[in-house]
């Protein structure tokens, strides 16, 4: 004999699991210029469109190339339906000049939103 019931409950526990399908995220600015040696901070913001509460994190680790970091400000956690991540954006005083690309990636239930942050190092 079946049991119908799975299938109810399965729905039921996704119907009310918050996921990234929901959600939009977005690097404000998206683009910065930086001179050698300067720095300035980025935000990567959440908005579950659902208004479903979850919880979202970012790695802790810092990402670097040709002398630009990205680091992370605070914990990297986004508790609820909204949030905003802040980022120091730093390039080392021999940076390499033009432009660096850095994806910011978000997990939460159900899968990665992955926002590009773009930073040109000038002279």
């Amino acid at each position: 004999m079946k049991n119908l019931l799975l299938p109810a409950l399965a729905l039921a526990l996704t119907a009310c699991t918050p996921t990234l399908q929901n959600a939009s995220a977005w690097v404000s600015p998206s683009a910065v210029e930086l001179r050698r040696g300067a720095s300035t901070e980025v935000s990567l913001i959440l908005v579950d469109r659902a208004g479903r509460n979850g919880m979202y994190s970012v790695p802790a680790y810092p990402k670097t190339a040709g002398g630009v970091r990205v680091a992370l400000i605070g914990s990297g956690m986004v508790n609820g339906n909204s949030g905003t991540i802040r980022y120091r954006v730093s390039a080392a005083h021999s940076a390499e000049l033009g432009k660096h690309t850095f994806d910011l990636t978000l997990t939460g239930e159900g899968g990665q939103l992955t926002q590009t942050l773009t930073v040109n190092v000038l002279p």
